[in-house]
């Protein structure tokens, strides 16, 4: 019978890379969801309120994935 490992320790430092870069994508997304969705609120313009609504199920897509 053949050994088989399941050896991650080259792939750790590029998964918790990986995990840092997603987590800065989705805090920086929710960004500037709250800033548009705050424009459209003051401004009251549908526009920028369904875009910041958009933007938001970008960002849970993007959590998701």
């Amino acid at each position: 019978m053949s050994a088989h490992l399941h050896s991650s320790g080259a792939l750790s430092g590029k998964n918790g890379v990986a995990q840092g870069r997603l987590i800065v994508v989705v805090m920086l997304n929710l960004l500037i969801t709250l800033a548009e969705l705050a424009g459209g609120m003051l401004a009251n313009s549908l526009a920028l309120v369904s875009d910041a609504v958009h933007n938001f199920g970008d960002t849970l897509s993007i959590f998701v994935a």
